[in-house]
């Protein structure tokens, strides 16, 4: 058996449409997957009756998936580009034979258990049946709604992603941002909620998942995130200068806020240098382990006590900023 030029053309449809999750163009389609525009015009009136096409007019507008790719299979399209996925007439619902003899033909029986592995074959998901998917595509780049691309990446990466990075909508109402940024604090966190959801049934169990936010959002948030191992939250500051233009004390950070998927879930820290390493040392055996031997003396901003000072040797140091108070050294 094999598969018509147009078939293998259908597949392609809509498996970009599966990657790109967004509108796309024939013109679009034709330039990235080598696609006749008029073939393209062909095969999707079918794939439209079938319900796996949609149409979208306009500006912007173009051929979409009408399903999640993980509703479609390849049996479906390859059985509309062909107009059946049989090897043979006598495996048809008419049951046809030219000998008349299907139902004792040892041919027959052998045909079907060819056409029964092939159905099995064929009926697997869209993506999950592409051997080396990501080598393919040099991985996997989804421009498209968020919750639509998590979906989308469900069956071939369940359980499988090391470390997930979210930067939501801050919910400011404010910022001039093409996609919707104000909602009811209970809607935010609905719409959290379920990409989060989604989001987490890709992780592994030691995985990583870090959210930004800013403080409009981050208490709620945390509330949120409870069933995780909380791992940290970093503060970052967003903005320098001083233009004295907020009504009360300035908003000048954002957070990221870490948490583990278990408590499996570690943040890696980074090899400390053997050079480091021989610096330490602990030749009083403090039982608090090896430790490196610092200048009592101020550097730069650390600020610090100013004062002269005399050692219980004799050894004068003139006024300076010291680290600890004048009556810590003494002592």
């Amino acid at each position: 058996m094999q598969l018509k030029i147009s078939t293998d053309y259908a597949i392609r449809i809509v498996l970009y449409l599966a990657i790109t999750q967004t509108a796309a163009t024939s013109a679009e389609i034709s330039a990235q997957m080598g696609i006749p525009q008029t073939v393209i015009a062909t095969l999707a009136r079918p794939l439209q009756e079938a319900g796996i096409l949609t149409t979208q007019r306009g500006t912007g507008g173009g051929f979409t998936l009408s399903r999640r790719p993980e509703d479609i299979s390849l049996h479906e399209i390859i059985n509309i580009a062909e107009g059946t996925t049989r090897i043979n007439r006598c495996l048809e619902e008419d049951g046809f034979c030219s000998r008349n003899g299907a139902p004792n033909c040892p041919v027959h029986k052998f045909y079907a258990h060819i056409q029964n592995y092939l159905d099995e074959a064929f009926k697997q998901k869209l993506l999950a049946s592409i051997d080396d998917f990501d080598a393919q595509c040099d991985g996997v780049l989804i421009h498209g709604e968020n919750f639509q691309g998590l979906g989308l990446l469900q069956e071939r990466y369940r359980e499988q992603v090391k470390s997930v990075y979210i930067d939501p909508p801050y919910n400011t109402g404010g910022d001039g941002f093409l996609y919707r940024d104000a909602y009811q604090h209970s809607s935010w966190l609905s719409m959290m909620q379920s990409s989060n959801e989604t989001a987490r049934r890709l992780l592994r169990s030691n995985a990583i998942e870090s959210i930004s936010c800013d403080e409009n959002e981050a208490h709620n948030l945390s509330g949120l995130l409870t069933g995780y191992q909380r791992l940290g939250e970093v503060v970052v500051s967003r903005k320098r200068g001083r233009d004295n233009s907020a009504r009360d004390f300035s908003k000048k950070h954002d957070y990221l806020i870490v948490v583990g998927n278990t408590a499996e879930a570690r943040v890696s820290k980074e090899p400390i240098s053997a050079d480091t390493v021989k610096q330490y040392k602990n030749k009083d055996n403090d039982p608090r382990g090896p430790h490196r031997d610092l200048a009592l003396w101020a550097r730069g901003t650390q600020g610090g006590c100013s004062y002269s000072f005399t050692d219980s040797k004799g050894y004068s140091f003139s006024e300076r900023l010291w680290l600890v108070a004048e009556a810590t050294m003494k002592h």
